[in-house]
């Protein structure tokens, strides 16, 4: 008789063979083959044409097509709503306040997920918490960087002083206000979005595409540590200080470990 367990193991850390043990598909004609080429070309084409146009036109065109940014309509709406002193001094210190403490809170959030994947890849957490359980975890992880990442973006869209428009902060490398860090501050928040997706599509985008998507992270994680440094408000406090220190110890240690060591036992 076999007892069926309430924790599963989770279909990512299974066997790679018999995760991926699906029927064949008949081999592509040249022609599919050839119109998938044509839409990758296209994709790649459209993302690298945006990218473009982030880098080269700056915020003057992108303030022609959204003439009053974010910032402004906060401002006018607590001065409305709380009197002109209150609401402007409320204005001009909230958005900071939330672009601080998303952009403090992602950075922990994301450090602590990219530790527990390391420690999760070297073994160093089977004794303690289940594998299905870990996936859960970083999931949980994942979205709530990606929300704390969103209150950070709105934090600085609303801080009339730095004057971020919204098509700007979707956009890389468009804004007046350090554009290649904030540029690539975007360029993680969309990273982000990938991974948060690759986990709820993990079965249908199978093993080896999942894990592909999910290196991301150590981009992510190293992305996010030069852009606090170099751009962060509190980049010159000792406690952030310590905070990269600490993680980024830990994963650069850690980082070194695993892609030194022996390939974990369920690869081959």
């Amino acid at each position: 008789m076999v007892v069926k367990s309430d924790l599963r193991e989770h279909y990512l850390f299974k066997n790679r063979h018999r995760i991926l043990a699906t029927p064949r598909q008949p081999a592509a004609s040249s022609q599919q083959k050839g119109h998938l080429v044509w839409q990758n070309l296209g994709v790649a084409s459209l993302i690298f044409a945006v990218f473009v146009l982030g880098y080269t036109q700056s915020s003057t065109l992108l303030r022609g097509i959204i003439p009053t940014l974010p910032g402004q309509y906060w401002q006018s709406y607590l001065e409305k709503s709380l009197g002109q002193p209150i609401g402007a001094g409320l204005a001009e210190k909230s958005p900071w306040l939330l672009a601080r403490v998303g952009g403090i809170i992602s950075y922990l959030l994301l450090s602590f997920s990219v530790i527990l994947g390391l420690c999760t890849s070297l073994h160093l957490t089977d004794r303690f918490l289940h594998r299905a359980k870990v996936v859960h975890l970083h999931k949980i992880l994942s979205l709530s960087t990606l929300v704390f990442v969103i209150l950070h973006v709105a934090g600085l869209l609303l801080d009339s002083y730095i004057g971020i428009s919204l098509l700007e902060s979707l956009i890389p490398f468009s804004t007046k206000f350090q554009p290649l860090w904030t540029g690539i501050g975007t360029l993680g928040f969309y990273g982000i979005g990938a991974i948060v997706i690759s986990f709820y599509l993990a079965s249908r985008l199978g093993y080896k595409i999942w894990r592909a998507v999910h290196y991301l992270s150590f981009v992510l994680f190293f992305s996010s540590f030069l852009h606090g440094i170099l751009i962060g408000s509190d980049s010159h406090s000792l406690w952030m200080q310590l905070i990269y220190l600490t993680t980024g110890s830990f994963v650069i240690f850690l980082s070194g470990v695993r892609f030194t060591s022996v390939t974990p036992r369920f690869q081959k």
